[in-house]
């Protein structure tokens, strides 16, 4: 159901002189212009739900609802350094689309994924739905799906050319759904649940190289460990759940519980633990990214009405406020930060 359209909103960026090393308190939020003549969302219905950049291009992606639609479409906007260009990848079915994240791989590739949705024998179903860039146009990718229910995609990540798409199927309860591009689809892995465990979803996936990455979700209180070759259920600390995530180091990775305001760091010493935080009442955070174990970066809402940045330098966690509010995602790569949200129409 859709109750509370989203309108533009800005995306910030913020580039240190050397291009290396962040200091917060020089954060510049918006860069003159960017979120006035040069935001690239031109509709009250519009819904940002991912950002990804390198050295040369930054890619939103979302999905809003053309005049005269009969269902959300999904929408991908470019930044080039000094204009953006939106691009809709290719129509699927007659109801509705949707992309729930994009990422740019170290070879350039640009792919984003989510979902779409079909009538079948009485009822509405979801399907999985993968783009990639061509270099002019969005095409679409063969992905699997499960026979009898649903099937959904939450994030996409690239450990080298190898590319990973992660959501859930629903046929006989929540299962986690992992793809791999195979070269000629985007084919399920029939990752296992954890020890226990009987249902669970997947809902972010990272990588820093590619023989390192991890896998968030509702697992009933696992991740998923990559080391190249296989994934690995790796627990966490009791009663708890990282459903966004991203790795730093093969020593190194920070996750988040989505809209609540706990954070986790993982070391190979001491495993997951809880990070304890002094977040102002209400916070909710939404996003995390980095490029670096020094160099981590959340997002959130931070109670009464207030947004902020939350940046980690490998000693201590620091809080920015974001003015305007609302960012809800955040992309951390070659000495730029950028953050992106949705604000509620009025």
């Amino acid at each position: 159901e859709f109750t509370a359209y989203i309108t533009n909103y800005l995306i910030g960026n913020y580039t240190n002189g050397s291009g290396t090393t962040f200091h917060p308190i020089n954060w510049i939020h918006p860069i003159a212009g960017l979120a006035t003549e040069n935001s690239p969302i031109v509709t009250s219905t519009t819904n940002i739900a991912g950002i990804a950049h390198n050295q040369y291009v930054t890619w939103i992606a979302g999905d809003d609802f053309p005049s005269g639609s009969i269902g959300r479409k999904t929408v991908t906007w470019n930044w080039n350094g000094s204009v953006w260009t939106m691009y809709r990848p290719p129509i699927v079915g007659s109801t509705h689309h949707y992309l729930h994240d994009i990422t740019i791989g170290e070879n350039g590739d640009v792919y984003t994924v989510g979902e779409f949705i079909t009538y079948y024998s009485g009822s509405y179903r979801r399907n999985t739905l993968v783009f990639k860039w061509s270099g002019t146009a969005w095409v679409r990718k063969t992905s699997d799906n499960d026979a009898g229910g649903q099937s959904y995609l939450n994030a996409v990540g690239m450990a080298g050319n190898d590319v990973y798409a992660v959501g859930y199927y629903s046929s006989s309860g929540y299962k986690p759904l992992l793809l791999k591009w195979d070269g000629v689809k985007f084919a399920n892995q029939n990752l296992a649940l954890p020890p226990g465990v009987t249902s669970g979803s997947l809902t972010d996936i990272s990588f820093n190289s590619a023989t390192n990455g991890w896998i968030a979700g509702s697992l009933g209180g696992y991740t998923y460990h990559f080391d190249g070759a296989s994934w690995t259920p790796v627990q966490l600390p009791s009663g708890t759940a990282v459903t966004r995530v991203v790795a730093t180091s093969v020593n190194d990775a920070w996750g988040i519980s989505y809209n609540s305001n706990r954070l986790f760091h993982y070391t190979t010493a001491g495993g997951w633990q809880e990070y304890m935080y002094s977040f102002p009442t209400g916070t909710k955070l939404y996003g995390i990214d980095a490029n670096s174990p020094d160099n981590v970066w959340t997002v959130g809402y931070g109670g009464n009405g207030n947004y902020y940045y939350w940046f980690y330098d490998g000693a201590s966690w620091d809080q920015i406020p974001a003015n305007p509010s609302a960012y809800t995602d955040i992309s951390v790569a070659f000495g730029q930060v950028w953050a992106v949200g949705n604000k509620s129409c009025g």
